[in-house]
C-alpha cells in the first residue's frame, strides 16, 4: 500500500475527476475553511480547471455552503448535503461550543438562545446577505442589544443549529443569510443512515485512513463512529501499514499518480487537517512547519505528497521556501542514492573521510541515473523548479485578479494567502473561531 499516493488520488489533488467546486466539496463531504480565502484555493485546486470565479458562482448560488459545522469549527459542505449533516452534527458541535465559553466565564441559557434564533428568523427573513456590521447594527436596534457582546456566539450557535448559514461571498468579510431563504427542504435521513453517509463520504475521499482519523475529522464520539464504519464494512478494505490499521475504501483509486508532482497547499487544507495521521505525508521533523501545538496551520509545499516546503502570496508574488535539503532533487537521484550498494559507490564522507570518494556524476554514472531532463520535466535534471513553477502557474492563473492600472504599471492583485507568522498574535487553537469569528 502506497498510502501518499492513494490519499493525493482520493483527495482529488492528482488527476481531479470533477469540474465544479460542488461536485468536490459534495466527494469530499466537508472541507475545513477555516480561512476564508484560503477555503477557495483549497477547492479549485482539486477541479479539473481552477477558476476563482466558478467557486464565487457556486459559492453565491448556494450549492456549495459556509457554515460552523464538524468539530464545531468552519466547513464548507455541499448545499444537498446541509440539513442531514447539521442533525447529525449540531448535539455535539452545540456542546463543544458551550464548553468552550463556560471556561471563558461565559453563558447563555437555552431560553436565551431560542429567542435569539426567533428574533433571527423574524428579522432576517427576505432581506439577503447580511455582513458583520449590518447584523451587528440590527442587534443594537432591537430589543437584543444587550446580546452584542455575546453577539458572535449567538449567531455560532444558530449556525450549528441551521438558523443561519452563509450568505454571499465578498473579497474579506463573511456575510449570513437565513438558511431557509437559501436551502429549500431536503429529505431527512435517520441517524444511523447518516452516520454511514458521513463514514462513506470521508473514507472514499480521505482512504486511506485510520478509525481515529474518522473520529478526529467528524468530531462525534468513538462508538457512533465505529457504527458508521460498520454499517460500510462491505466498501472498506482493512490493511495494516507500519503498525497502524488503515481503511480503504474499494473505491480508492491506484493509478494516475506520477512522482515529480508539486502542490501550493493552503493553510488548513484537508490533506493534513483531515487525519490524525498525518506522519504518512508529514515528516516529525518538520512538524512545528506546518501547524504548531496550538491548531494553527500555515500553507506548505507537497512535493509528491510530501511536505517539504511552505509559501505565501502576497500583492501578486508568491513566495517559496523549501526547508527540506532533498526537496529540488530529481526523484532519480533520490532513488539512485537509496539503491542497495549506491551509496557505497558514491562513498560516505563521513566514513571515508575523502571527498573524492563521492566520485564525479560522470564517472559514476548518476548523470544517467537522474534521468533526462525531457523526460523528468526537470530543469538540468537537479529536481523540480519547473514542477514548482507549474503549480505557481496554475495558482495565479485561478487565483489571482485581472491586471489593473497602477500608476500607469500593469500590476496583478492576489488574494493576502500568506503564512501567518508564528511570532505574529494569530487564532489560537482549534476552539479559537468562536473569539475570531
Amino acid at each position: 500500500m502506497n498510502p501518499v499516493s492513494a490519499r493525493l488520488l482520493g483527495q482529488q489533488l492528482v488527476c481531479p475527476q470533477f469540474s465544479t467546486p460542488h461536485d468536490v466539496v459534495s466527494w469530499m463531504g466537508a472541507m475545513q475553511a477555516q480561512d476564508y480565502k484560503a477555503m477557495r484555493w483549497a477547492v479549485e485546486m482539486r477541479t479539473k480547471r481552477p477558476s476563482v470565479k466558478a467557486f464565487e458562482k457556486a459559492f453565491n448560488e448556494g450549492s456549495i455552503i459556509r457554515t460552523h459545522l464538524l468539530r464545531s469549527t468552519w466547513q464548507l459542505v455541499a448545499s444537498d448535503d446541509y440539513r442531514w449533516m447539521i442533525d447529525l452534527c449540531s448535539g455535539k458541535a452545540r456542546s463543544s461550543i458551550r464548553g468552550w465559553m463556560k471556561q471563558q466565564g461565559l453563558s447563555i441559557s437555552e431560553a436565551e438562545e431560542r429567542r435569539f434564533q426567533d428574533f433571527l428568523c423574524r428579522t432576517l427573513k427576505g432581506r439577503g446577505s447580511l455582513n458583520r456590521e449590518a447584523m451587528e447594527a440590527i442587534v443594537k436596534e432591537s430589543t437584543f442589544a444587550a446580546e452584542l457582546p455575546r453577539l458572535k456566539y449567538q449567531m455560532v450557535l444558530a449556525e450549528v443549529s441551521g438558523i443561519v448559514c452563509s450568505g454571499d461571498l465578498t473579497e474579506r468579510d463573511r456575510t449570513y443569510i437565513l438558511t431557509e431563504d437559501k436551502i429549500p427542504p431536503q429529505v431527512s435521513l435517520t441517524r444511523e443512515e447518516a452516520l454511514a453517509e458521513l463514514a462513506h463520504r470521508y473514507f472514499r475521499s480521505h482512504s486511506p485512513a485510520t478509525l481515529e482519523d474518522f473520529v478526529w475529522w467528524s468530531g462525534l464520539n468513538t462508538g457512533e463512529c465505529k457504527m458508521g464504519v460498520e454499517a460500510i464494512r462491505d466498501r472498506l478494505i482493512e490493511e495494516p501499514w507500519k503498525g497502524l490499521n488503515f481503511f480503504l475504501h474499494k473505491d480508492t483509486r491506484t493509478r494516475g499518480f506520477r512522482s515529480g508532482c508539486i502542490h501550493l497547499l493552503p493553510a488548513y487544507d484537508e490533506y493534513l487537517i483531515g487525519y490524525k495521521s498525518r506522519h504518512v505525508a508529514l515528516h516529525p521533523d518538520w512538524k512545528h512547519r506546518a501547524h504548531d501545538n496550538r491548531g494553527i496551520f500555515w500553507p506548505v509545499i507537497l512535493l509528491d505528497g510530501e511536505v517539504v516546503g511552505n509559501w505565501s502570496a502576497v500583492g501578486g508574488e508568491v513566495r517559496t521556501e523549501m526547508f527540506r535539503q532533498d526537496a529540488l532533487l530529481a526523484p532519480a537521484a533520490l532513488r539512485y542514492q537509496k539503491a542497495p550498494g549506491n551509496l557505497e559507490a558514491m562513498g560516505d564522507q563521513k566514513e571515508l573521510g575523502n571527498q573524492k570518494a563521492l566520485g564525479n556524476l560522470e564517472a559514476l554514472g548518476i548523470q544517467e541515473a537522474l534521468g533526462n531532463q525531457k523526460a523528468l520535466g526537470i530543469q538540468e535534471a537537479l529536481g523540480n523548479q519547473e514542477a514548482l513553477e507549474k503549480e505557481i502557474a496554475r495558482f495565479r492563473k485561478s487565483f489571482c485578479a485581472a491586471p489593473k492600472e497602477t500608476g500607469g504599471v500593469q500590476a496583478e492583485v492576489c488574494l493576502p494567502l500568506q503564512q501567518e507568522g508564528r511570532d505574529a498574535n494569530i487564532r489560537v487553537a482549534e476552539a479559537i473561531f468562536i473569539v475570531s469569528h
